[in-house]
């Protein structure tokens, strides 16, 4: 999520548009887990639960927007085995080792047990698992470039993730919210396809590729505005849709069916917002204006590894989602903890060895 993380050294050709997503991606992430805070323990059919519905279902592309950007801008350049894991994989396992201990002895030290942190610890913390998604992907990086690079097998890898790794998935998801029993055989049956490679996020990956620096007209520009204000109102409603529904049948837990990332809606959203961002955000930029998308996109994995403990002591001061009209909280906490964690991104950059390992 690092710029650095992301592109090839000697990279000459930068992006801004994907410098503002990134921004745009970070922003999210902070939302997301703002509003999700509250969102089991409020009661379904009240305004605090509608709202929180509204700000977690409009920002659940923002995982898969990282991962777009990332394959948009790693899988265009060959990268020889030895520096993939001598710079790029070294880079995010010394960054979770570090954030993962520091998030495991905070919560030893606020009552977890020894063994509760040990195992968070090696687990991570609920953000952390990111990381270890990113470094699957980018072992499986010489296996996708010679795919891209054939536009026949990029069309095909494309389609059979779709279906294998969101369509099937959804589909047998929403059987067993309605249908257990069913669920359960076609799961059995799909599982003995063991099919991997083309399973999850290696989607969102090879799809950023494809869609990288695509020719616009008009028609794109409204096709892609359309799929993230369907992708984000599907989420929303169906949501609402499904909580509502399964009152009646005694529901114990929420569903969160249609937050999951590997979902038809989330993906319309995330593809339409990746290809909007390149529609809005064009070159040339002047000098000074990269310069500074630079810095702060440079800071976004930063703002993504850090701002779990800033939401927790605005927690801490009494400055919570419930504590006035959550319409509002939300988005003012949002923003409180976005830029305090910038601001300490941005701080932890200027020290070389935490800049080149840790953030």
């Amino acid at each position: 999520m690092k710029q650095e993380a992301l592109e090839p050294i000697g990279s000459k050709e930068r992006y801004p548009c994907f410098d503002v997503l990134k921004l745009i991606a970070s922003f999210a992430v902070v939302m997301l887990h703002v509003s999700a805070q509250h969102w089991f323990d409020v009661k379904l059919k009240t305004p605090e639960w509608r709202a929180f519905n509204l700000y977690d279902g409009s920002v659940r592309f923002a995982v898969p927007l990282f991962v777009m950007i990332s394959g948009a801008l790693f899988l265009s350049e060959d990268h020889p085995i030895k520096k993939l894991y001598g710079k790029y994989i070294l880079r995010i396992v010394t960054a979770f080792l570090f954030w993962s201990i520091l998030y495991a002895a905070i919560s030893y030290f606020q009552g977890t047990s020894l063994t509760g942190a040990i195992k968070e610890a090696i687990k991570g913390h609920y953000h952390l698992w990111y990381l270890y998604m990113i470094v699957g992907l980018y072992m499986i990086v010489p296996f996708l470039r010679p795919v891209v690079q054939n536009k026949t097998l990029l069309r095909y890898f494309l389609i059979l993730s779709f279906l294998v790794g969101i369509v099937v998935p959804q589909a047998v998801a929403i059987l067993a919210v309605f249908r257990p029993n069913s669920a359960t055989f076609a799961q059995s049956v799909w599982d003995q396809t063991y099919l991997y490679l083309p399973f999850g996020y290696s989607f969102y990956f090879v799809l950023g590729y494809r869609l990288k620096g695509i020719a616009f007209t008009k028609r794109t520009t409204v096709v892609s505005a359309v799929l993230v204000i369907a992708g984000i109102a599907a989420t929303i409603l169906l949501t609402q849709w499904i909580n509502y529904h399964m009152l009646q049948f005694n529901l114990k837990h929420k569903i969160v069916l249609f937050y999951q990332n590997q979902t038809v809606n989330v993906a319309m959203t995330a593809g339409g917002a990746f290809l909007l961002g390149q529609q809005l955000v064009r070159r040339p930029c002047s000098a000074r204006r990269q310069k500074w998308l630079t810095v702060l996109s440079g800071s976004t994995f930063g703002v993504y590894l850090v701002h779990p403990i800033l939401i927790k002591a605005i927690r801490m001061v009494g400055l919570d989602t419930v504590t006035f009209n959550p319409y509002l909280s939300v988005p003012v906490i949002t923003i409180l903890v976005f830029l305090s964690s910038l601001l300490v991104s941005l701080i932890l950059n200027q020290i070389p060895f935490v800049k080149k390992y840790l953030v």
